[in-house]
């Protein structure tokens, strides 16, 4: 293997028998484009084979696990506040239940973020961004 002078990555031998007149044509696109054969050929099959789309982006999952953890914990510290309050006298209970209920579907629901999509499932989209 011969390391390529792109820095794209390893550059293997391919040998390939051709026609001779497609030899031809591949020699008349490369002058027309400024370029060796070899170099012609590899832009033609890129263009016919692209890559895969790298579907992973490591930044936006940490910053994504970033999120979570905070967004999590601020729900958990508001439930526990909710819960707290349970006991005062006067407490609109169903409203606490209701807000409970609201938070404990939120933390779920931030386990169920599509990051590819950049958005979350189940639960209606939020208008602010979070990357």
């Amino acid at each position: 293997m011969v390391q390529g002078r792109t820095g794209t990555g390893n550059v293997v031998p391919l040998m390939v028998r051709v026609p001779e007149d497609l030899r031809d044509r591949i020699k008349t696109a490369a002058d027309a484009n400024g370029r060796s054969q070899n170099s012609e050929i590899v832009a033609t099959l890129e263009e016919k084979y692209p890559a895969p789309e790298r579907w992973f982006n490591m930044e936006k999952y940490k910053a994504h696990q970033e999120f979570v953890e905070r967004r999590s914990a601020e729900i958990l510290s508001e439930i526990d506040s909710l819960v707290s309050q349970y006991a005062n006298p006067g407490v609109d209970v169903g409203a606490i239940k209701e807000r409970c209920d609201a938070l404990f579907a939120e933390h779920k629901a931030l386990f169920d973020y599509d990051i590819e999509e950049d958005r979350f499932h189940d639960i209606e989209p939020r208008s602010e961004s979070l990357f």
